[in-house]
């Protein structure tokens, strides 16, 4: 059955039926908020964070999802850099190999990557012409014969995973290994982030996990065995494990202190306001967690 297009003061009372309340905003702000500063589709999506009793939500005031809202927003800004950190490092790390490779002339590289996948080369060499993303100029000089440098330079996350992939498999370099293992966990943060995508839905539920898991033994982190063995079976925590183990891995001590310095006030924020989520374990869990991995990657500690 189609559902219909609600005015606003209809999705007021289609949300109280369901239990939230607006003791802490009044509905004449609310519906502010909704024209203004966020949608009632994505704004809603994070009430299943909270339990319900009879069809209907317990303590749950529109503000609280206000709050979510924000902390999803500003986890993914974080995530994004991280993300952008790690693609940044990574390709430094790749050029540093191939560079003190004295097998390794900078073209012959490209030529076997395209053998080995053929569309990722191919998506790279298409970016490089497009006039929108300013690479003309870099097309004409580098497309007939490319060299590493000129191709890494325009290669997009995915590719980059695939050249991390298709690296190890040629040299078996043992630290590549945890690295192409992880790659694409980082890119699922990277595209949820950059495509502005709920993370704090669906938190630990059936459809969220996965039968293979990150082995914690491979990437030798201790920090991260604390976490309940059951979480580890979560798509959206093994994602996380990734991007914080390869952020601490490839990235300078500075950049990661920044990181934590921007994870830690995103985390006094949720401290700020931890009574708005004393009724979804949910979010709590997957607060405790963020923490831990955030104290994993501190370097002051």
């Amino acid at each position: 059955m189609a559902k219909y297009k609600a005015t606003y003061k209809q999705m007021i009372q289609i949300m109280k039926a369901k239990g939230i309340s607006f003791n802490l905003i009044s509905e004449k702000e609310a519906i502010y908020y909704l024209k203004n500063q966020n949608y009632y589709f994505k704004l809603t999506a994070f009430r299943n964070n909270f339990k319900k009793s009879n069809g209907t939500y317990i303590d749950l005031d529109f503000q609280y999802l206000i709050e979510i809202a924000t902390i999803d927003s500003d986890l993914r800004k974080i995530l994004l850099d991280m993300s952008l950190d790690i693609e940044h490092s990574l390709k430094v790390k790749l050029l540093d190999m191939i560079t003190q490779d004295p097998n390794e002339d900078g073209y012959s590289i490209v030529r076997r990557f395209k053998g080995f996948s053929e569309w990722n080369y191919s998506e790279t060499i298409k970016f490089m012409m497009k006039p929108k993303e300013y690479k003309t100029d870099f097309y004409n000089k580098h497309h007939i014969n490319t060299e590493i440098w000129a191709f890494l330079e325009c290669a997009g996350f995915g590719t980059l995973a695939k050249f991390t992939e298709f690296y190890y498999e040629e040299k078996r370099y043992k630290d590549l290994k945890v690295i192409k293992e992880l790659l694409y966990n980082v890119k699922h943060l990277r595209n949820v982030s950059a495509h502005n995508s709920c993370i704090l839905i669906n938190l630990f539920e059936p459809i969220e996990r996965i039968s293979t898991s990150i082995n914690i033994k491979n990437i030798n982190r201790d920090n991260y065995k604390i976490l309940n063995k059951k979480h580890l079976n979560d798509v959206k925590i093994n994602d996380l494990i990734s991007i914080f183990f390869l952020h601490k891995k490839l990235c300078n001590k500075s950049v990661v202190s920044n990181n934590i310095k921007s994870f830690n006030k995103l985390l006094e924020q949720i401290e700020l306001n931890k009574n708005y989520y004393k009724n979804s374990p949910k979010i709590m869990s997957f607060n405790t967690i963020l923490i831990k991995l955030v104290d994993g990657n501190d370097t002051t500690l």
